[in-house]
C-alpha cells in the first residue's frame, strides 16, 4: 500500500512523524492517524510529502494525487484540492476533479467545481480574452448571490478576465475588495494560497502603476514563500521583478529574469511551459529593447517578433503581424499598438497607444512612446 511505502521512505531518510507535524504545522497525533488510516490525510500535507520524497518523480506523483481526489472522503479536501491543482497547473487532475465533484452531492463542492472550471479554461489556453470574459459575465449573473467561500475563486476569475484586458485599475480594484474576504477563511491552505493570488496581481498593477518598489516588496514576499503550490507564483515574481528593471538596467533585469527562467527549466505541465514562455518572451523583449544579442534570439511570441522586426527595419513585415495578432484576438494591447505605431512610424498613433497605456493605469510602459514623442 503506498502509505506504507510513504512511510518507509521517511524513516528511510530519519524523518519522523512529530519532523513531519513541525514541518507542516500540525499535530503530531494527525499525522500518527492519517498513517495508520484512522483519519483522511489533509490533501496538502499528502502533496507535500509526495513533493518532498519523490520531486524526479512527476508521473509517481500525480497518479498518486488522481487516486487521492478519487477515493477522498472529506469534502474540504477536495475544496483544498482545488486550488492546488491550479495552482500548481495540474490541468487534467483538475479536470477530473472538476467533472467528479459537479455531481457531487455536497452543495459546495458543485460550487467550487463551477467556479474551477472557469480557472481551467483560462488556464488550457483555449479561449481568446473577449470570449473568457463574456463567459464568466453570464456565469455570475446566473450564480445566485452567495456568501459561501465558493465566490473567491470566481471572483478571481473575473479579474484574471481583466488582467489578460490588461485593465490594471480594475485588477486591483476588485483584488483589494476580495483580500478582506480572503482574510476571514479558516481553512489555513486556501487563505494562503489566495493571498499568494492577490499579491501575484498585486504586484503586477503596482509595477504598472510605477509603484516599483511596492512591486518589489510583494515579489520579494511570493520568492520566500515555501511549497509546490509556490513554484509557479516565485517564478512570476522573478519575472515580475525583471519587468521593475526592464527599461532602466539591463544587467538586473536579465538576472531576474534568469532566475525565474532557472524555476520552469523543465516544465512537468501545460502551465509551466506556458510561465517558460512567458519568461522567455520577457527577455526577449529586454534584448530587443537594449539591442542586446539580437543574432541569439528567435522570439515565439508574435508581438516580440514584430519588436524585432522593427529593430532591423523590416516595417511591413511588423505591420502584418500586428494586424495577424488583432484578426486572431479581436483588439489589441496597448503594446501591440506602440509596436504598430512604430513600424508605421505613425505619431497619431503612438499618441493612441500612449493613451491606451494610461486608460489602463500602465504608467510604467507608457514610458515607451512617451520616450518616442519626446524624441520627435
Amino acid at each position: 500500500m503506498i502509505l506504507e511505502k510513504i512511510h518507509k521512505d521517511l524513516n528511510n531518510r530519519g524523518i519522523t512523524n512529530r519532523q513531519l507535524a513541525a514541518m507542516f504545522d500540525t499535530s503530531h497525533s494527525k499525522i500518527n492517524e492519517s498513517f495508520t488510516r484512522k483519519r483522511e490525510f489533509d490533501f496538502y500535507i499528502y502533496t507535500e510529502i509526495l513533493n518532498m520524497l519523490y520531486p524526479h518523480d512527476y508521473d509517481f506523483r500525480k497518479t498518486e494525487v488522481l487516486k487521492y481526489c478519487e477515493e477522498a472522503k472529506r469534502k474540504v479536501n477536495l475544496r483544498v484540492a482545488f486550488e492546488y491543482l491550479d495552482m500548481c497547473g495540474e490541468l487534467d487532475v483538475l479536470q477530473y476533479l472538476v467533472d467528479k465533484e459537479k455531481e457531487s452531492n455536497n452543495i459546495l463542492n458543485r460550487k467550487f467545481a463551477n467556479a474551477y472550471e472557469l480557472l481551467h479554461l483560462r488556464n488550457a489556453g483555449k479561449i481568446n480574452p473577449q470570449d473568457f470574459l463574456k463567459i464568466v459575465k453570464k456565469k455570475m449573473e446566473q450564480k445566485k448571490s452567495t456568501d459561501d467561500i465558493s465566490k473567491i475563486p470566481m471572483d478571481f476569475s473575473l479579474i484574471y478576465a481583466f488582467f489578460d484586458y490588461r485593465n490594471y485599475d480594475l485588477v486591483s480594484e476588485y483584488t483589494n475588495d476580495l483580500l478582506s474576504q480572503i482574510k476571514k477563511l479558516k481553512n489555513p491552505f486556501l487563505r494562503s494560497s489566495y493571498e499568494l493570488r492577490t499579491m501575484e496581481l498585486l504586484a503586477t498593477s503596482f509595477h504598472r502603476n510605477n509603484e516599483l518598489e511596492k512591486a518589489r516588496e510583494l515579489c520579494n514576499e511570493m520568492i520566500a514563500r515555501q511549497g509546490r503550490v509556490a513554484l509557479l507564483p516565485k517564478a512570476t515574481a522573478y519575472c515580475i521583478m525583471g519587468e521593475t528593471y526592464i527599461l532602466s538596467d539591463y544587467e538586473l533585469s536579465k538576472y531576474y529574469l534568469d532566475k525565474g527562467l532557472q524555476l520552469m527549466i523543465s516544465p512537468n505541465n501545460k502551465k509551466m511551459f506556458k510561465k517558460k514562455q512567458m519568461i522567455q518572451t520577457t527577455l526577449d523583449f529586454l534584448n530587443i529593447h537594449f539591442e542586446k544579442n539580437l543574432d541569439n534570439i528567435e522570439p515565439k511570441n508574435p508581438a516580440e517578433l514584430a519588436y524585432l522586426y522593427v529593430n532591423r527595419g523590416l516595417n511591413q513585415q511588423a505591420v502584418n503581424l500586428i494586424e495577424e495578432i488583432k484578426r486572431k484576438n479581436g483588439f489589441l494591447t496597448p503594446l501591440q499598438v506602440f509596436i504598430q505605431a512604430l513600424a508605421r512610424d505613425d505619431m497619431n498613433l503612438m499618441r493612441e497607444a500612449l493613451l491606451a497605456f494610461e486608460r489602463n493605469n500602465d504608467l510604467f510602459y507608457a514610458e515607451l512612446p512617451k520616450n518616442v514623442l519626446k524624441l520627435k
